[in-house]
């Protein structure tokens, strides 16, 4: 669909006559063709830049048209888990778990939920983290939760291969990757 746009598109152009370079982005467009040349061609490129935009639209409606009608899975639209915004009180009265008497920080719940999933500090053999992950070997990957109950106790996702696994935190990594540290040690 998008060759056969394009191809109309470069119809229409050279049917009313504009010639330029138009592979690039606005700033390619503008540097050869419109700045030098707008007061011998100024015209010419504003009836481009109309085509350009009824053909942008047009674009817009044939894909969405297409992407429903065919329910072609775009990002946004995948399969997957669905996600309920709620209270962490709900959460844990979901998932059966109790709630602590003292607030504590989110780091040092993340860092004990992800310890659970990994199977427990008996299964964990190393741990370390790089800019968003922590990387984990197990010793028995069996025991590790499912990646939905990752998302779920808030990691952004899993990544596994045999034995070793990267979970993904972000940017806290290093204060839960410590946390978790702390709590397979004591």
């Amino acid at each position: 669909m998008h060759a056969a746009l394009a191809a109309l598109l470069s119809m229409a152009i050279n049917l009313l006559g504009v010639v330029g370079v138009f592979s690039g982005g606005l700033i390619e467009m503008s540097s050869f063709n419109f700045v030098p040349l707008a007061a011998t061609h100024g015209g010419s490129y504003l009836a481009a830049l109309g085509v350009g935009v009824c053909f942008a639209l047009l674009y817009f409606v044939t894909f969405r048209a297409l992407i429903l009608h065919f329910d072609f899975l775009t990002p946004g639209r995948g399969v997957g888990p669905e996600f309920e915004l709620g209270s962490k009180g709900a959460f844990r009265s979901l998932h059966g778990m109790e709630q602590p008497a003292v607030p504590s920080d989110d780091r040092d719940e993340l860092a004990a939920r992800l310890l659970e999933l990994l199977g427990g500090p008996q299964n964990v053999e190393d741990v370390s983290c790089c800019a968003t992950r922590l990387r984990v070997s197990v010793a028995d990957p069996a025991l590790v939760a499912a990646d939905d109950e990752f998302v779920c106790a808030g990691a952004v996702g899993v990544m596994r291969r045999g034995q070793a696994l990267q979970v993904v935190v972000g940017l806290s990594v290093a204060t839960v990757l410590e946390r978790l540290c702390d709590l397979i040690e004591g």
